[in-house]
């Protein structure tokens, strides 16, 4: 046989070598996977299709703690045993997914459940099942731990063979009625939308605390919160917000009462509540009306704690809650009412900035921001126009527009101030006030700003439209290029000469041996 011949049925032996030698390794990589797949579905206790949960029970030494339903896999869980209430779905759906997903650490052939608190389903510490579509149930008796090795001991309904599974396994389902039960006390979904709110303490009428008319209330037009108690005007639309998200959010940390009679409500302060909510909420197709009663009743004989309740319009439930909520929902006009000075503006709008003060040159800057050729936003410049043209310190220019666009009252002294006698009560008057304007395309007034006498750590300022005289922090705005080397950039000092001295000119004089001649002056030190 020649060599090359050799060559190439050595070759095709070690290709089908190595062929058979990847199908060899194929084939027990997915016999080994097949084996591992068998061995997790022999730990597994149950088969469950979650989907297909439609009951949920759980016992403790043989007394039922709660029974729960729903009608189908998009339906909300009710508790309908002891009591029937909502059921809080993030708590029962975390049961079935437990139960379904639950693995044993071992088989313990032989012991006789009697020894472990199996015995019997009444005499285990807890039972829990979980009945799907169709009836199929899969119950787990939970009996004594084992403080060796820290596992716990279990049955399966029907079986005498007694198993282990890690006892940090059993949380999920160590659950009291009130773990199981829904506790919001708005019982709202947080995509429901709330469109108007009105929040009322009570008032005293004829001697008497009564419920109240007057406190606050807003409501929302497109995207945009107004007021309309107790002073109709813009809002700060994130404080409702915050108010909305507090009432939504608020969870009861235990139940006074399932059905609280009207002595009962006396009991709780909630005859005369501390604060009555009322939410006009959509979601989806519908509108509806919620109400939240907050009560708080006065400490008893010989306590100094004091307790707060609350419970909706239309369920008998009364919670105890957290005590902060009374004083999170008390708020004054000042948090919730709109605090930018300017309406929005577009910074891209902005052209020119032209401060004036009394007696002083205005200074007038220009701002310009081109495209790239790309498309891409260019960088946005300033140039002093007025009264010098040059240069400007571009970041200090452009903090202050970013200051100016910003701008947040921090207090509101009075309605706006038309006349020149109410003008000078704040040092607003003409030819005494700063002026602040800024101009778009064609010098278009975008807004204007007078800027008066200074209050405390505030100055009162007053926006060319605007319904109040407000105070804003004066460190602010006289931080602004109200004068014309605040905004110009100063000359570049001029270098320094680093030349070498020249040598005086005159004869070249060469020194005899051992004489000592002298240093030019110019070198000299």
């Amino acid at each position: 046989m020649k060599q090359a011949h050799k060559t190439l049925l050595s070759m095709v032996v070690f290709v089908v070598a190595a062929l058979g030698l990847g199908l060899l390794a194929v084939h027990v990589g997915k016999d080994e996977e097949a084996k591992t797949e068998a061995k997790e579905k022999a730990q597994k206790l149950f088969e469950i299709d979650k989907a297909k949960a439609r009951e949920v029970r759980v016992t403790k030494a043989g007394a039922l703690v709660a029974a729960l339903k729903r009608e189908a896999q998009d339906k909300p869980w009710r508790v309908v045993e002891p009591v029937q209430v909502d059921a809080d779905d993030a708590t029962t759906a975390a049961i079935v997914d437990k139960l379904s997903e639950l693995k044993q650490k071992a088989e313990v052939e032989g012991l006789d459940g009697k020894g472990v608190g199996l015995a019997d389903e009444k005499a285990a510490k807890l039972v829990v099942t979980v009945v799907e579509e169709g009836g199929k149930a899969s119950t787990l008796w939970f009996g004594e731990e084992n403080p060796f090795d820290h596992s716990l001991y279990v049955r399966k309904a029907g079986e005498a063979l007694v198993r282990q599974i890690n006892a940090g396994d059993k949380a999920p389902f160590d659950k009291t009625l009130f773990d199981l039960r829904d506790k919001s006390v708005a019982h709202l979904t947080p995509q429901a939308e709330v469109t108007e709110l009105s929040v009322t303490p009570p008032v005293a009428l004829k001697g008497a605390l009564v419920s109240g008319t007057f406190g606050y209330a807003a409501k929302k037009e497109g995207t945009a919160w107004s007021l309309t108690a107790p002073e109709p005007g813009a809002a700060d639309g994130s404080g409702i917000e915050r108010v909305i998200q507090l009432v939504k959010n608020l969870k009861g940390t235990a139940v006074a009462s399932e059905t609280a009679t009207e002595a009962q409500l006396k009991e709780y302060g909630l005859n005369v509540p501390k604060w009555t909510v009322q939410l006009t909420v959509t979601s989806g197709k519908d509108s509806f009306k919620r109400t939240v009663l907050v009560g708080q009743p006065g400490p008893t004989a010989g306590s100094i704690t004091v307790k707060t309740y609350a419970k909706r319009d239309d369920s008998p439930v009364v919670f105890a809650v957290d005590n902060s909520v009374v004083k999170d929902l008390g708020k004054d006009l000042f948090e919730l009412q709109a605090k930018n000075v300017f309406p929005v503006l577009d910074r891209e709008a902005v052209r020119t900035l032209v401060y004036e003060t009394p007696d002083k040159p205005a200074v007038r800057i220009a701002r310009k921001k081109e495209s790239l050729a790309d498309g891409g936003p260019g960088e946005e410049t300033f140039t002093l126009l007025a009264p010098t043209p040059g240069p400007t310190k571009k970041y200090k220019v452009a903090g202050n527009l970013t200051s100016i666009l910003s701008l947040r009252a921090a207090a509101f002294a009075g309605p706006a101030a038309k006349s020149d006698t109410e003008r000078a009560k704040f040092g607003l008057e003409p030819k005494k006030a700063r002026v602040l304007t800024l101009l778009g395309d064609k010098d278009a007034v975008l807004a204007k700003l007078w800027v008066g006498a200074e209050h405390e750590a505030h100055v009162y300022v007053q926006a060319e439209g605007g319904q109040k005289v407000v105070e804003v922090d004066r460190g602010i705005v006289n931080d602004w290029t109200w004068a014309a080397d605040a905004a110009a950039e100063p000359p570049a000092p001029a270098a320094a000469s680093t030349s070498t001295p020249a040598v005086p000119p005159g004869p070249i004089h060469l020194p005899k041996p051992g004489e000592k001649v002298p240093l030019p002056p110019v070198l000299k030190k």
